[in-house]
């Protein structure tokens, strides 16, 4: 189709009209039949006011009643009394316009538009559509949002629709980049952004009827309780035990629906991040002939994660062949390597439509953490699919948390290597240094056949084995292949599942502001100081293939002074000191140093091998400060003790702290220095790596001497300096500052 070149005056645009039965006499089964023309949003209607043609922003379609009888199992009765529907919006005279004769007049001049934000899908499967009475192919996907949209009321009224396979010219390269640089304002700018999941297909309307019911009970202070009953535990010890289990009143089908709502491919677009954050809570979200707005996604998400353990466990074990079907909870699932299946993961699930609102709601807070709002645009950017991989930083550009920190303009024309080049410059010049702590290196192998026998440890047959079979080996996260200096973040290559840190950290005291500068596209300069060396480290993973790990030191004495500040030191180093919500770690953390949590684990839980007790099987024997990591743990206990020992019970604080332990821990390292700190640094640390402070960055990083330079490996955490202890020695000059280059 030949476009007509988008004037840069007026904020001009491309929007379609879907004809409609009214206007197309056709039957539902021939091509769609859509107008092309060029519009102005700086054009707004003189006429326009408050009562505007859709001001209410009601999509009728999502306030529909639903029935949810099939969500139960047999003989079991809904344990909530909502009454799905009722928290529809009364409809003024306004918003009954949606239905009439449309006397209120348009924003525009011109009129009004939706914008549409859907997965083009496969781009060889193909559907005829008529544009301006010219024939164009479509994807399938596209095809059906719009044949399902035809039929909607605000279509029928007269929105039109805005479309980028559409209204952009594709195979224009020059204006694909300026169009995408004006994404932000096209979708801000939108009467609503409609989302298209896909046609219907396993179960989807089910799976859109739970989202409705779990959204109602979040309005109405409904907990997630009321749909387990739980079972009598059994406490026949030293014979048996046999743990209490919770079953849900809901069918397996609707959690498997649910599994396949929340991993159809609309989920892992790019682009999606953009324009679900420019949408809102009252964004209609379509699967097939099922309508629900964002805001129950975004609820329904709310409720399943304030019993996630629980949660994952129905909706995972649904689709995924389990050993056994005993485990209570769930942990560090998120922390699995890549080619297990992102979607094995609960972080790929619910939490992901968390993640998309809480970026849609940084839109509109000037008060939010650039870190860690920049830290969220950058995983889900890495774990989207693309079609260009330099759409992984253009795709982003457009969202606060990002826009503030860099002006680089999308351009199509450059080199992949050089667009991460200029990102990470940018990003490092005007946002400061902590872009390096989202930095990773590689992570290297583990036996490929670690597993846990679940079986004995659900039956509580015998302590945790892990079998790994010879020979057969995996990478996690393998080198960076695009030979871009350590500094430069690739968005290319596979990376290891690290839990981020969140902490309110300030290594420096907020005492020193940023000063880099870049000699060349290889070299940044900065300045640091070079703190403590490596000393000790553990293994990073039970099944780590290396024999070089853990690797002890030269003994030294502890910077905390005796065993209990020691102590402290470690249950606060194995969380980074903090919730998984990012506050300081609480005292009740201290629960951590129980021992039967390093022997044996928390019956019922299912710990993926990433377990303290898992740890403690490879490191048991790890120098800290010259003692070993099990004699300061099991001090005043015995070190696997005749019988079975589990913690039995665990209280929900217990699983709180354990749960983040166990994820914080996951391809780290447990290190000390020469200094007598202890620490966590991922996993490709090694001994002789200097820990390092660098202006503007406010954590520590491991840096590694290349000849005259370091390279950033990435950050770590250092007990007792991640407050800003050391700020006053830092004053008072007794840690020298000095230039470090970076290559």
């Amino acid at each position: 189709m030949e476009y007509r070149p988008i004037s840069s005056k007026d904020r001009e645009i491309r929007v379609i009209t879907i004809l409609t039965r009214n206007d197309d006499a056709c039957s539902a089964e021939s091509p769609i039949l859509c107008t092309l023309e060029h519009v102005s949003l700086d054009k707004k209607s003189r006429k326009a006011t408050e009562s505007a043609k859709g001001a209410e922003r009601v999509w009728p379609e999502a306030f529909a009643k639903v029935d949810t009888k099939e969500l139960w199992k047999p003989n079991h009765l809904d344990p909530s009394t909502a009454d799905l529907g009722t928290t529809a919006p009364k409809l003024t005279q306004v918003g009954l316009d949606m239905y009439s004769d449309g006397k209120s007049p348009w924003r525009f001049a011109w009129g009004d538009y939706v914008a549409l934000s859907y997965c083009w899908g496969d781009a060889q499967t193909t559907r005829e559509i008529i544009i301006d009475g010219r024939s164009i192919h479509v994807t399938l996907n596209l095809e059906a949002a719009l044949r399902q949209l035809r039929g909607s009321h605000c279509i029928k009224q007269g929105f039109k629709l805005w479309v980028d396979a559409i209204c952009i010219d594709q195979g224009n390269l020059e204006e694909r980049g300026q169009q995408v640089a004006r994404m932000r304002d096209i979708y801000a700018s939108a009467w609503h952004v409609v989302i298209w999941l896909g046609v219907d297909a396993n179960d989807s309307s089910l799976a859109m009827t739970a989202v409705k019911y779990f959204s109602d009970c979040i309005a109405t202070e409904k907990s997630p309780n009321m749909l387990y009953r739980t079972s009598k535990a059994i406490d026949a010890r030293p014979l048996f035990v046999i743990w209490s289990s919770d079953k849900s009143s809901i069918r397996k089908e609707v959690y498997r629906a649910l599994y396949h709502l929340l991993t159809r491919p609309y989920w892992r677009r790019l682009w999606i991040l953009q324009e679900v954050a420019l949408g809102g809570q009252g964004s209609p979200v379509l699967c097939g002939s099922a309508c629900v707005l964002w805001g129950d996604i975004y609820k329904a998400s709310c409720f399943l994660e304030m019993d996630e353990n629980r949660s994952g466990r129905d909706i995972l074990a649904s689709v995924k062949p389990r050993i056994s079907v005993a485990w209570s909870w769930e942990f560090a699932s998120a922390r699995v390597p890549y080619n297990d299946g992102l979607e094995t993961s609960t972080e790929f699930l619910w939490k992901f439509p968390l993640s998309l609102t809480s970026i849609q709601q940084d839109q509109h807070d000037s008060n939010t953490d650039s870190f860690r709002d920049a830290t969220k645009l950058f995983n889900l950017s890495l774990d989207a699919k693309v079609t260009d991989q330099k759409d992984r930083v253009f795709g982003i550009l457009g969202i606060a948390g990002i826009s503030s920190l860099t002006e680089i303009e999308p351009n199509y024309l450059l080199p992949l290597k050089q667009v991460y080049v200029n990102f990470s410059k940018d990003l490092l010049a005007r946002g400061g240094l902590d872009t390096l702590r989202f930095v990773q290196s590689p992570i290297a192998e583990i036996n490929r056949g670690w597993t846990s026998n679940t079986v004995g440890q659900a039956l509580n047959l015998e302590p945790l084995v892990t079998k790994c079979t010879k020979g057969k080996s995996q990478i996690v996260a393998s080198h960076c292949t695009h030979n871009l200096p350590s500094w430069v973040i690739c968005w290319v290559c596979p990376r290891g599942r690290t839990a981020q840190l969140h902490g309110q950290y300030s290594v420096d005291g907020g005492e020193l502001e940023s000063n880099a500068a870049f000699e060349d596209d290889r070299v940044l300069r900065t300045k640091g100081i070079l703190f403590d060396t490596v000393n000790s480290l553990s293994s990073f993973h039970t099944a780590e293939t290396s024999s070089k790990f853990p690797f002890n030191g030269k003994p030294n004495p502890s910077a905390y002074g005796d065993i209990i500040a020691t102590k402290e030191a470690l249950w606060r180093t194995l969380v980074g000191d903090t919730t998984q919500d990012g506050a300081w770690a609480p005292e009740s953390y201290s629960l951590l140093l129980q021992s039967e949590i390093w022997e044996d684990g928390i019956a019922g839980v299912k710990f993926n091998n990433f377990g303290l007790h898992n740890f403690m099987t490879r490191n048991a024997n790890l120098s800290v400060f010259g003692c070993s990591l099990k004699k300061i743990v099991f001090s005043s206990s015995k070190w696997f003790s005749n019988g079975h020992r589990k913690l039995y019970n665990p209280t929900v604080i217990s699983r709180e702290a354990v749960s983040w332990a166990t994820n914080v821990m996951a391809w780290r390292r447990l290190i000390t220095t020469e200094k007598g700190y202890l620490g966590l640094a991922i996993a490709a640390t090694e001994p002789k790596d200097r820990v390092c402070i660098l202006v503007g960055c406010k954590t520590p990083l491991i840096l590694r001497p290349h000849d005259n330079y370091f390279r950033v490996i990435g950050e770590c955490y250092i007990h007792g300096i991640m407050r800003g202890e050391i700020a006053k020695d830092i004053r008072d000059a007794q840690l020298q500052i000095k230039d470090i280059l970076l290559c």
